[in-house]
Protein backbone atom coordinates (compact mmCIF):
# COMPACT_ATOMS: atom_id res chain seq x y z
CA UNK A 1 0.00 0.00 0.00
CA UNK A 2 1.11 3.58 -0.64
CA UNK A 3 2.43 5.43 2.39
CA UNK A 4 3.42 9.07 1.94
CA UNK A 5 3.21 12.50 3.53
CA UNK A 6 -0.34 12.97 2.26
CA UNK A 7 -1.26 10.74 5.20
CA UNK A 8 -1.11 12.70 8.46
CA UNK A 9 -1.10 10.99 11.86
CA UNK A 10 -0.70 12.71 15.24
CA UNK A 11 2.36 12.07 17.36
CA UNK A 12 2.34 13.24 20.97
CA UNK A 13 5.55 14.49 22.58
CA UNK A 14 5.15 14.29 26.35
CA UNK A 15 6.73 17.37 27.94
CA UNK A 16 8.06 17.14 31.51
CA UNK A 17 6.65 19.84 33.79
CA UNK A 18 8.00 20.92 37.18
CA UNK A 19 5.61 18.60 39.01
CA UNK A 20 6.80 15.54 37.08
CA UNK A 21 10.48 16.52 37.42
CA UNK A 22 10.01 16.92 41.18
CA UNK A 23 8.37 13.48 41.35
CA UNK A 24 11.47 11.95 39.77
CA UNK A 25 13.72 13.86 42.17
CA UNK A 26 11.59 12.69 45.09
CA UNK A 27 11.84 9.11 43.83
CA UNK A 28 15.66 9.33 43.74
CA UNK A 29 15.94 10.98 47.18
CA UNK A 30 13.60 8.35 48.64
CA UNK A 31 15.49 5.46 47.04
CA UNK A 32 18.80 6.59 48.53
CA UNK A 33 17.41 7.79 51.87
CA UNK A 34 18.43 6.30 55.23
CA UNK A 35 16.83 5.24 58.50
CA UNK A 36 18.30 7.25 61.41
CA UNK A 37 17.90 6.87 65.16
CA UNK A 38 16.16 9.72 66.99
CA UNK A 39 15.62 10.50 70.70
CA UNK A 40 11.84 10.76 70.82
CA UNK A 41 8.77 9.83 68.82
CA UNK A 42 7.68 12.38 66.23
CA UNK A 43 5.33 12.34 63.24
CA UNK A 44 6.68 9.91 60.65
CA UNK A 45 8.69 7.89 63.20
CA UNK A 46 9.07 4.13 63.17
CA UNK A 47 9.15 2.37 66.53
CA UNK A 48 10.16 -1.06 67.74
CA UNK A 49 9.11 -2.29 71.15
CA UNK A 50 7.72 -5.11 73.28
CA UNK A 51 4.01 -5.87 73.67
CA UNK A 52 3.18 -7.24 77.15
CA UNK A 53 -0.35 -8.48 77.89
CA UNK A 54 -1.99 -7.03 81.02
CA UNK A 55 -4.65 -8.23 83.44
CA UNK A 56 -7.73 -6.15 84.29
CA UNK A 57 -5.87 -4.69 87.32
CA UNK A 58 -2.96 -3.58 85.16
CA UNK A 59 -0.54 -6.32 86.25
CA UNK A 60 1.33 -8.34 83.66
CA UNK A 61 -0.47 -11.53 82.59
CA UNK A 62 1.44 -14.65 83.53
CA UNK A 63 2.30 -16.59 80.36
CA UNK A 64 0.33 -13.96 78.43
CA UNK A 65 1.19 -12.53 75.04
CA UNK A 66 4.72 -11.15 74.83
CA UNK A 67 5.86 -9.93 71.42
CA UNK A 68 9.37 -8.55 71.28
CA UNK A 69 10.54 -5.80 68.91
CA UNK A 70 7.16 -5.39 67.23
CA UNK A 71 7.27 -2.58 64.65
CA UNK A 72 4.81 0.30 64.77
CA UNK A 73 4.61 3.24 62.36
CA UNK A 74 3.25 6.38 63.99
CA UNK A 75 1.62 7.53 60.77
CA UNK A 76 -0.16 4.18 60.52
CA UNK A 77 -1.97 4.56 63.86
CA UNK A 78 -5.66 5.28 63.19
CA UNK A 79 -6.67 6.26 66.76
CA UNK A 80 -5.71 9.93 67.17
CA UNK A 81 -5.85 9.71 70.98
CA UNK A 82 -3.38 6.82 70.99
CA UNK A 83 -1.20 8.60 68.46
CA UNK A 84 -0.89 11.57 70.86
CA UNK A 85 0.34 9.19 73.60
CA UNK A 86 3.18 8.10 71.33
CA UNK A 87 4.26 11.58 70.23
CA UNK A 88 7.09 12.75 72.48
CA UNK A 89 7.71 9.32 74.07
CA UNK A 90 11.32 8.18 74.52
CA UNK A 91 13.27 4.91 74.78
CA UNK A 92 11.96 2.66 77.61
CA UNK A 93 8.76 4.69 77.97
CA UNK A 94 5.64 2.56 77.86
CA UNK A 95 2.22 3.08 76.30
CA UNK A 96 -0.76 1.28 77.88
CA UNK A 97 -3.78 0.66 75.66
CA UNK A 98 -5.99 -2.07 74.25
CA UNK A 99 -4.69 -1.08 70.79
CA UNK A 100 -8.07 -2.35 69.60
CA UNK A 101 -8.79 0.59 67.32
CA UNK A 102 -5.19 1.52 66.65
CA UNK A 103 -4.90 -0.07 63.22
CA UNK A 104 -7.02 -1.14 60.25
CA UNK A 105 -8.67 -4.11 61.95
CA UNK A 106 -8.27 -7.22 64.09
CA UNK A 107 -6.23 -9.02 61.43
CA UNK A 108 -3.54 -6.33 61.47
CA UNK A 109 -3.47 -6.19 65.29
CA UNK A 110 -3.28 -10.00 65.49
CA UNK A 111 -0.32 -9.99 63.10
CA UNK A 112 1.42 -7.34 65.19
CA UNK A 113 0.85 -9.31 68.40
CA UNK A 114 1.79 -12.61 66.81
CA UNK A 115 -1.55 -14.27 67.67
CA UNK A 116 -4.36 -15.85 65.67
CA UNK A 117 -6.90 -13.33 64.36
CA UNK A 118 -9.68 -15.37 65.99
CA UNK A 119 -8.09 -15.16 69.45
CA UNK A 120 -10.76 -12.92 70.99
CA UNK A 121 -9.18 -12.87 74.47
CA UNK A 122 -5.80 -11.67 73.23
CA UNK A 123 -7.36 -9.06 70.94
CA UNK A 124 -9.56 -7.62 73.72
CA UNK A 125 -6.82 -7.36 76.37
CA UNK A 126 -4.93 -4.26 77.39
CA UNK A 127 -1.23 -4.17 76.57
CA UNK A 128 1.86 -2.35 77.67
CA UNK A 129 4.05 -1.41 74.74
CA UNK A 130 7.61 -0.67 75.88
CA UNK A 131 9.56 1.42 73.37
CA UNK A 132 13.01 0.05 72.55
CA UNK A 133 13.98 1.76 69.33
CA UNK A 134 12.92 4.96 67.52
CA UNK A 135 13.95 5.74 63.96
CA UNK A 136 12.89 8.08 61.17
CA UNK A 137 13.42 7.76 57.44
CA UNK A 138 15.29 10.73 55.97
CA UNK A 139 15.39 11.27 52.24
CA UNK A 140 18.79 11.83 50.69
CA UNK A 141 19.89 15.40 50.17
CA UNK A 142 20.13 16.70 46.62
CA UNK A 143 23.91 16.98 46.43
CA UNK A 144 26.95 15.49 44.71
CA UNK A 145 26.67 12.24 46.68
CA UNK A 146 23.17 11.69 45.32
CA UNK A 147 24.19 12.62 41.76
CA UNK A 148 26.98 10.01 41.88
CA UNK A 149 24.67 7.30 43.23
CA UNK A 150 21.99 7.90 40.61
CA UNK A 151 24.06 8.48 37.46
CA UNK A 152 27.59 7.35 38.29
CA UNK A 153 30.56 9.15 39.77
CA UNK A 154 31.30 12.48 38.11
CA UNK A 155 28.58 12.16 35.44
CA UNK A 156 26.57 15.01 36.97
CA UNK A 157 28.22 17.95 38.71
CA UNK A 158 25.37 20.34 39.56
CA UNK A 159 21.68 20.44 40.39
CA UNK A 160 21.03 21.97 36.97
CA UNK A 161 22.75 19.03 35.23
CA UNK A 162 20.82 16.66 37.53
CA UNK A 163 17.52 18.13 36.31
CA UNK A 164 18.69 17.96 32.69
CA UNK A 165 19.45 14.25 33.13
CA UNK A 166 16.03 13.70 34.71
CA UNK A 167 14.29 15.50 31.83
CA UNK A 168 16.14 13.29 29.33
CA UNK A 169 15.19 10.23 31.39
CA UNK A 170 11.52 11.26 31.44
CA UNK A 171 11.49 11.86 27.68
CA UNK A 172 13.10 8.48 27.02
CA UNK A 173 10.65 6.70 29.30
CA UNK A 174 7.65 8.50 27.80
CA UNK A 175 8.74 7.80 24.21
CA UNK A 176 7.46 4.21 24.56
CA UNK A 177 4.05 5.56 25.53
CA UNK A 178 4.09 8.06 22.66
CA UNK A 179 5.03 5.31 20.20
CA UNK A 180 2.26 3.07 21.51
CA UNK A 181 -0.32 5.85 21.12
CA UNK A 182 1.01 6.45 17.61
CA UNK A 183 0.59 2.75 16.81
CA UNK A 184 -3.09 2.94 17.85
CA UNK A 185 -3.68 6.08 15.81
CA UNK A 186 -1.81 4.68 12.79
CA UNK A 187 -3.81 1.47 12.92
CA UNK A 188 -7.09 3.38 13.12
CA UNK A 189 -6.12 5.78 10.31
CA UNK A 190 -4.87 3.13 7.88
CA UNK A 191 -7.83 0.81 8.44
CA UNK A 192 -10.20 3.72 7.83
CA UNK A 193 -8.35 4.82 4.67
CA UNK A 194 -8.05 1.39 3.05
CA UNK A 195 -11.18 0.40 1.16
CA UNK A 196 -11.17 -3.30 1.95
CA UNK A 197 -14.21 -5.49 1.35
CA UNK A 198 -14.11 -8.81 3.21
CA UNK A 199 -16.52 -11.76 2.91
CA UNK A 200 -18.21 -11.28 6.28
CA UNK A 201 -20.71 -14.15 6.03
CA UNK A 202 -17.98 -16.60 5.05
CA UNK A 203 -15.76 -15.41 7.92
CA UNK A 204 -18.63 -15.76 10.40
CA UNK A 205 -19.23 -19.36 9.32
CA UNK A 206 -15.51 -20.09 9.44
CA UNK A 207 -15.19 -18.66 12.96
CA UNK A 208 -18.21 -20.59 14.24
CA UNK A 209 -16.52 -23.82 13.15
CA UNK A 210 -13.59 -23.13 15.50
CA UNK A 211 -13.74 -24.77 18.93
CA UNK A 212 -13.34 -21.52 20.89
CA UNK A 213 -16.47 -20.07 19.29
CA UNK A 214 -18.78 -23.12 19.32
CA UNK A 215 -20.00 -22.42 22.87
CA UNK A 216 -20.19 -18.62 22.51
CA UNK A 217 -23.69 -17.15 22.66
CA UNK A 218 -24.95 -15.58 19.45
CA UNK A 219 -25.28 -12.05 20.91
CA UNK A 220 -21.72 -12.21 22.30
CA UNK A 221 -20.40 -13.44 18.95
CA UNK A 222 -22.14 -10.63 17.06
CA UNK A 223 -20.80 -8.10 19.57
CA UNK A 224 -17.19 -9.33 19.15
CA UNK A 225 -17.32 -9.82 15.39
CA UNK A 226 -16.55 -6.18 14.40
CA UNK A 227 -13.35 -6.34 16.49
CA UNK A 228 -12.38 -9.54 14.69
CA UNK A 229 -12.97 -7.85 11.33
CA UNK A 230 -10.80 -4.90 12.39
CA UNK A 231 -8.02 -7.27 13.46
CA UNK A 232 -8.20 -9.12 10.13
CA UNK A 233 -7.96 -5.85 8.18
CA UNK A 234 -4.93 -4.76 10.21
CA UNK A 235 -3.24 -8.12 9.67
CA UNK A 236 -3.74 -7.80 5.92
CA UNK A 237 -2.44 -4.20 5.92
CA UNK A 238 0.66 -5.11 7.92
CA UNK A 239 1.30 -8.15 5.74
CA UNK A 240 1.17 -5.92 2.63
CA UNK A 241 3.57 -3.38 4.18
CA UNK A 242 5.95 -6.20 5.13
CA UNK A 243 5.83 -7.61 1.60
CA UNK A 244 6.15 -4.28 -0.22
CA UNK A 245 9.07 -3.09 1.90
CA UNK A 246 10.79 -6.47 2.35
CA UNK A 247 10.67 -6.15 6.14
CA UNK A 248 12.37 -9.06 7.89
CA UNK A 249 12.78 -10.17 11.48
CA UNK A 250 15.84 -12.18 12.52
CA UNK A 251 16.12 -14.75 15.29
CA UNK A 252 18.59 -12.47 17.09
CA UNK A 253 15.98 -9.66 17.13
CA UNK A 254 13.43 -12.03 18.62
CA UNK A 255 15.98 -13.15 21.20
CA UNK A 256 16.69 -9.52 22.12
CA UNK A 257 12.96 -8.87 22.49
CA UNK A 258 12.63 -11.92 24.78
CA UNK A 259 15.49 -10.59 26.90
CA UNK A 260 13.82 -7.16 27.00
CA UNK A 261 10.55 -8.73 28.19
CA UNK A 262 12.47 -10.70 30.80
CA UNK A 263 14.12 -7.57 32.19
CA UNK A 264 10.75 -5.80 32.25
CA UNK A 265 9.37 -8.65 34.38
CA UNK A 266 12.24 -8.30 36.85
CA UNK A 267 11.66 -4.53 37.06
CA UNK A 268 7.97 -5.17 37.81
CA UNK A 269 9.11 -7.32 40.75
CA UNK A 270 10.88 -4.23 42.11
CA UNK A 271 14.43 -4.96 40.97
CA UNK A 272 16.36 -2.07 39.38
CA UNK A 273 16.85 -2.14 35.60
CA UNK A 274 20.37 -2.84 34.42
CA UNK A 275 21.30 -4.81 37.53
CA UNK A 276 20.98 -8.30 36.05
CA UNK A 277 23.89 -10.27 34.53
CA UNK A 278 23.44 -10.77 30.78
CA UNK A 279 23.89 -14.54 31.11
CA UNK A 280 21.07 -14.71 33.69
CA UNK A 281 18.72 -12.72 31.45
CA UNK A 282 19.49 -14.90 28.42
CA UNK A 283 18.95 -18.11 30.40
CA UNK A 284 15.64 -16.93 31.83
CA UNK A 285 14.48 -15.60 28.42
CA UNK A 286 15.28 -18.95 26.83
CA UNK A 287 13.35 -20.92 29.46
CA UNK A 288 10.33 -18.59 29.58
CA UNK A 289 10.02 -17.60 25.92
CA UNK A 290 12.36 -19.14 23.38
CA UNK A 291 11.69 -22.80 24.20
CA UNK A 292 7.92 -22.34 23.74
CA UNK A 293 6.63 -22.38 20.17
CA UNK A 294 3.60 -20.19 20.85
CA UNK A 295 5.73 -17.60 22.68
CA UNK A 296 8.27 -17.50 19.83
CA UNK A 297 5.43 -16.96 17.35
CA UNK A 298 4.05 -14.17 19.52
CA UNK A 299 7.47 -12.51 19.69
CA UNK A 300 7.89 -12.69 15.91
CA UNK A 301 4.42 -11.14 15.42
CA UNK A 302 5.23 -8.36 17.89
CA UNK A 303 8.57 -7.58 16.27
CA UNK A 304 7.01 -7.51 12.80
CA UNK A 305 4.29 -5.14 14.00
CA UNK A 306 6.86 -2.90 15.71
CA UNK A 307 8.83 -2.69 12.47
CA UNK A 308 5.70 -1.95 10.47
CA UNK A 309 4.70 0.88 12.81
CA UNK A 310 8.26 2.26 12.71
CA UNK A 311 8.14 2.16 8.90
CA UNK A 312 4.77 3.96 8.90
CA UNK A 313 6.17 6.56 11.30
CA UNK A 314 8.99 7.34 8.89
CA UNK A 315 6.81 7.39 5.77
CA UNK A 316 3.78 9.51 6.75
CA UNK A 317 3.55 13.11 7.93
CA UNK A 318 3.68 13.39 11.71
CA UNK A 319 1.38 15.98 13.21
CA UNK A 320 3.57 16.54 16.28
CA UNK A 321 1.82 17.82 19.39
CA UNK A 322 3.40 18.74 22.73
CA UNK A 323 1.37 17.54 25.70
CA UNK A 324 1.76 17.19 29.46
CA UNK A 325 1.88 13.74 31.02
CA UNK A 326 -1.43 14.46 32.77
CA UNK A 327 -3.04 15.49 29.50
CA UNK A 328 -1.62 12.47 27.72
CA UNK A 329 -2.88 10.07 30.39
CA UNK A 330 -6.37 11.59 30.28
CA UNK A 331 -6.44 11.24 26.50
CA UNK A 332 -5.07 7.71 26.72
CA UNK A 333 -7.67 6.72 29.32
CA UNK A 334 -10.38 7.75 26.86
CA UNK A 335 -8.77 5.54 24.20
CA UNK A 336 -8.78 2.57 26.60
CA UNK A 337 -12.41 3.19 27.56
CA UNK A 338 -13.62 3.07 23.98
CA UNK A 339 -15.60 -0.10 23.16
CA UNK A 340 -13.74 -2.69 21.14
Amino acid sequence: MSLNEDIEIPFYNIQPDDELINKYIDSHTSKYGTMNSIDEVIEGAFIKGNFIQLNADGSETENGVLTEMASVSVDHIKDEGLKKLFIGAKIDDDIISSFKNAFSGDAELAKLLGVDKDNAEALSSDYKYVIKEITKFDKAEVNQELFDKVYGEGEVKSEEEFKEKIIAEIKQNSLRDSDYKFSLDAREKLIADVNMALPEEFLKKWLLMKDEYKKVKEEEFEKDFPKFMTDIKWQLITAKIVEDNKIEVSHDEVKDLAIQYTEMQFVQYGLPAGSFPKEQLEQYATEQFLKKEDEVRRLYDKKYEDKVVEHVKGAVKLDEKDISLEGFNKMFEKVQEQPA
